[in-house]
């Protein structure tokens, strides 16, 4: 089962119906000449479509670009003219930010760039080239699947370019392969399917929740805005664990005012990167 949890953007649905929009998407890119080694990248929230861009660009044998919801249109544009990516998903908006006004800056002057797909908005209000996520997806499935060179790039994962421009760690079928076992033996859960923050656009939400949950045949469930009193309802509703990742997806747990044993009782443990608590 695969949920997002969004008051925006919910999805509820079995991996047999992830897996038929995949397929889907896959076809509409492969329709529009994405293939093997080309760069696919997708800056959205905790959605759907994340997802099921990720497994469709793999599906292909393209190169995964994830970029994190909250990068301006400086970052963006940086990432998608590095990696000379031949597709880019976007968000039209989310919260109070309006992708769709950067979009014509974001992608201008990209000679490898042949798709433009935006979710969630409706093609009148599109700018000229872009499709909707609704027009990629209406397409045949793609069920011929390529051969792909083990060693050669799956992803490339921007850092945050703290004192520079973002840096795109390469990462192989192999490495990429090594990174879910490693950590899927040191993940935190107890047993109990957890409620993944962390932007799927982030590596470490990448793994967490379209991976690692894959190789133990676990539910995932997502969610885009960590709102820690919504998380808690949902927690008790979903018997789900929550808190890995930053710190303050934990702290900002502990210390709401609604948590209760219950609560506590599923946060049995957590994994957490950066500063100690």
């Amino acid at each position: 089962m695969f949920r997002v949890h969004s008051l925006e953007r919910p999805w509820e649905g079995s991996f047999a119906e992830l897996w038929a929009r995949t397929l889907a998407v896959a076809g509409g890119l492969a329709a529009r000449g994405i293939g093997p080694g080309d760069a696919v990248a997708f800056q959205l929230p905790n959605w759907a479509e994340a997802a099921v861009t990720f497994y469709a660009a793999s599906v292909l044998g393209a190169v995964v670009v994830p970029i994190v919801h909250f990068y301006g249109p400086k970052e963006v544009s940086y990432i998608l003219r590095r990696t000379e990516v031949a597709a880019f998903v976007s968000a039209g908006a989310f919260g109070r930010r309006n992708y769709l006004d950067d979009l014509p800056g974001v992608c201008a002057g990209i000679p490898s760039l042949r798709v433009v797909a935006v979710v969630g908005t409706d093609a009148a209000s599109l700018p000229a080239g872009a499709i909707t996520f609704d027009t990629l997806e209406d397409a045949l499935p793609r069920r011929v699947h390529p051969t792909v060179d083990p060693d050669a790039p799956a992803v490339v994962a921007y850092t945050s370019g703290t004192t520079a421009e973002p840096k795109g760690v390469i990462h192989s079928h192999n490495t990429l392969g090594a990174e879910v076992r490693q950590l899927g033996a040191m993940q935190a859960g107890g047993g109990l399917p957890a409620l993944t923050g962390t932007p799927l656009g982030h590596f470490m939400g990448m793994l967490s929740a379209l991976l690692i949950p894959l190789t133990r045949g676990e539910q995932i469930n997502v969610i885009d805005v960590w709102d820690p009193g919504r998380v808690l309802q949902v927690m008790a509703k979903y018997g789900l664990s929550a808190g890995s990742g930053a710190t303050y997806f934990l702290t900002s747990l502990l210390d709401h005012p609604e948590l209760t044993d219950e609560h506590r009782r599923l946060l049995r443990y957590v994994g957490l990167g950066g500063a100690a608590v």
